[in-house]
């Protein structure tokens, strides 16, 4: 489902090449809890798991 790489955690900007979106609507995503971000210290990291579940399910919610 995920392009190429086998990660357990993708970065910010990782996750918007994977959706092809921009970071700052990513980091938006992230905000209103429609992708689950962990914090470690201040990165943002989002679990393969999360990522695929978005990509199946939350991808469907209609843009403002």
């Amino acid at each position: 489902m995920l392009k190429k790489k086998k990660k357990s955690l993708y970065k910010v900007k990782e996750v918007a090449l994977e959706l092809e979106i921009s970071t700052k609507h990513t980091y938006k995503l992230v905000k209103d809890g429609d992708i689950k971000g962990t914090y470690l210290g201040k990165a943002i990291r989002v679990s393969k798991e999360e990522l695929e579940r978005y990509i199946k399910e939350g991808s469907k919610r209609k843009i403002k």
